[in-house]
């Protein structure tokens, strides 16, 4: 379970980016950062 899924009914462009970066964020942090810092 992710924690952004409160974000999938309101915003589900920003709940894709967000569980793409939590998912990257222990085998590839710097990915993880890049993928957040593309949505703002």
């Amino acid at each position: 379970m992710s924690n952004f899924t409160f974000l999938k009914t309101e915003w589900p462009d920003l709940h894709d980016s967000a569980s793409k970066a939590e998912a990257l964020a222990y085998p590839d942090a710097r990915t993880a950062c890049f993928t957040l810092q593309a949505t703002v």
